[in-house]
Order: structure tokens, then sequence, then C-alpha cells
């Protein structure tokens, strides 16, 4: 009698095209035969675009997907912050409501970058945020 359809999302530092990943700098390589990326591929992200397109949210975006918000790390060492750029650029062309929250000094899971730096939001904002986010979106 419920429905299964995802009702909202919210998405910490995704990567989403695998072969900008290194557009930026960062601590992590991705364009290796031995980067994650390529292990979960099967093959070295250069060599495989198609499957790269396939792998990529941003590829099946639809006017109907449900509400999502993004939540990155300005200073993510792992993925890059384009990632989520790029993300919140297409949802937005589609129409699909978004929302994008940019971690100032944090790296990826949101340490501090550099050391002793005051992240912002906090994780304990960004929980706030978030269970706003669900409640505002599910009406609860």
């Amino acid at each position: 009698e419920q429905s299964s359809s995802v009702q909202a999302v919210v998405n910490h530092f995704g990567p989403v095209d695998f072969l900008t990943m290194e557009d930026a700098p960062g601590r992590m390589r991705h364009l290796t035969p031995d980067s994650p990326e390529s292990l979960w591929l099967g093959r070295t992200v250069t060599e495989v675009p198609e499957l790269v397109r396939m792998a990529n949210p941003i590829t099946y975006i639809d006017p109907d997907d449900p509400p999502i918000l993004i939540v990155h790390g300005e200073k993510d060492g792992i993925v890059i912050i384009e990632q989520s750029e790029y993300l919140y650029e297409a949802l937005q062309k589609a129409g699909v409501e978004s929302k994008f929250i940019r971690v100032a000094n944090a790296d990826h899971g949101y340490p501090p970058n550099p050391k002793g730096a005051v992240v912002s939001p906090s994780r304990e904002e960004i929980r706030k945020k978030e269970t706003e986010w669900f409640k505002r979106v599910l009406g609860r």
C-alpha cells in the first residue's frame, strides 16, 4: 500500500563523473588503473568512457526525481567539491528541488582542513540541517 519510491535524498560528497575527478587538485589519483573507480569499473576509467557515463548519476536526472540535499567540504582532497557542483547544476537545470551546503574548511568526511580550522557548518549543524530537510520534504 506504500510507495517504494525514494522521497528525499541527502548526498554527502558523492562522486559523479569519474573522468573529471582530477580537474582540481586533490590527494588522490582517480584516473589510474588501481584507483577505486577503475577497479569498480574493471578497466581504467579513461579507457571506458561509456561505462563512466553509465555510472554517472547525472546521466539519469529526471524532473520527477526526489528533492536532494547536497553537502560537501570545500577542501575535500578525495572527492573534489566540483563533483557536487556538477550535480547541483544538473539538478537545477532539470528543475529538481535541491540545496547545496558548502562546508567551509572541511576535508572529506568534514574534518578540519587545515588542522585546527573551524569547520562551518559543524557536523552537529549538518545533522540538524539534514533532519530539517527530511522533516520539510517528508512533511513530518
